[in-house]
């Protein structure tokens, strides 16, 4: 197993716990360490994604990390670094400007956005393994309707054609293909996901 993992793992697990006050101060702690180490957000989104895997309590982490980095991102004030109800997505997402989106000089901090968007979506959509997370008291965290869905569904469309409608980058090629690749993951990763959801949630069972 790769040291990293086993260090997470060591750091974690020994204070297994979901309480919010728990999730709150660990997430600051490692949040405000990383700050001061000036450490690149590439390698924290690439913690978020080890710790997922350790135990549920480094799973929680995880989570209130990125929402920490989406608060950061969208200038969302917080007293608490920790979940946040599903349905507060969109609020946050509104607090970002369109022409923000575009200037050039923004595209790593809209990949990172893209990344973090992403990583929540797929979490609270996607995962099977919220079970623990729920039952310790998490559940309207995790909740949601087809209405919102299709909002938050219409919000990432209309952020991929803003994204589609970009200039060309004058100087940076690299920047060209991270905008390629932004919009890229946005459909694969992000408006897949919102509409596969909004299609099986749509469907009537009659089992």
């Amino acid at each position: 197993m790769e040291w990293r993992v086993q260090l997470l793992q060591k750091t974690f697990n020994y204070t297994d716990t979901l309480s919010p006050m728990h999730l709150h101060l660990a997430t600051k702690r490692l949040w405000t360490c990383l700050k001061k180490k000036d450490s690149d957000v590439f390698n924290i989104l690439e913690l978020c994604n080890q710790m997922v895997i350790i135990s549920e309590t480094a799973r929680a982490i995880s989570i209130c990390l990125m929402w920490t980095i989406l608060a950061e991102i969208t200038e969302t004030s917080s007293e608490m670094y920790c979940f946040r109800q599903f349905t507060k997505l969109l609020d946050m997402l509104n607090n970002i400007e369109s022409e923000t989106l575009q200037e050039e000089e923004n595209t790593k901090i809209v990949y990172i956005l893209v990344r973090v968007l992403s990583y929540l979506i797929n979490v609270t959509l996607c995962d099977t393994q919220n079970e623990d997370i729920i039952k310790a008291g998490y559940r309207m965290y995790f909740k949601y309707t087809p209405a919102f869905l299709k909002k938050v569904l219409e919000w990432c469309e209309n952020f991929k054609k803003t994204i589609d409608s970009c200039p060309k980058p004058k100087q940076i090629q690299a920047d060209w293909g991270l905008r390629m690749m932004i919009a890229e993951h946005i459909s694969f990763n992000i408006i897949n996901v919102l509409q596969d959801k909004i299609d099986q949630i749509s469907v009537p069972d009659y089992s």
